[in-house]
């Protein structure tokens, strides 16, 4: 029904025609091996399923009051429908922004200890210069 390939992230909203249950199969492709860290990088998946029921009877009202009562179930259910899809999409932005942030933390450690490693090297180098040059001078 729905394929996404080498996607990073997305959503997808499938509404069926017809009444029943319904099976959902989940593939997640493997993981490539990230040569900088030696090791295999981590996917999540975030599944959210909703599920709703609402039956119209189609036979003719008598009275307007029943009439009345059917449009208002009919926006009641519409209601709920829109706030489970304003918490589903909460949820999903949540755990996109809880990934985002934890990719962030990585790439902050990782270019202070990369900074860190090139000072360091740049003071060896600049102490074995001046070592260098006064050998020179002393012979």
């Amino acid at each position: 029904v729905h394929r996404d390939l080498d996607k990073s992230e997305g959503e997808f909203h499938l509404l069926p025609q017809e009444s029943g249950m319904y099976r959902f199969c989940l593939t997640v492709s493997t993981v490539k091996h990230n040569p900088m860290h030696g090791r295999g990088l981590m996917k999540e998946v975030v599944w959210d399923l909703h599920t709703s029921y609402y039956h119209v009877e189609n036979h003719e009202k008598d009275s307007l009051k029943d009439n009345d009562a059917e449009d208002l179930w009919h926006y009641v259910h519409n209601v709920e429908s829109m706030i489970q899809q304003v918490r589903s999409t909460q949820q999903y932005l949540y755990w996109k922004e809880r990934r985002h942030r934890q990719t962030v933390d990585s790439t902050n450690s990782r270019v202070w200890w990369a900074a860190i490693t090139r000072c360091l090297g740049l003071i060896t180098v600049s102490v074995s210069q001046i070592i260098f040059i006064r050998r020179l001078f002393m012979r």
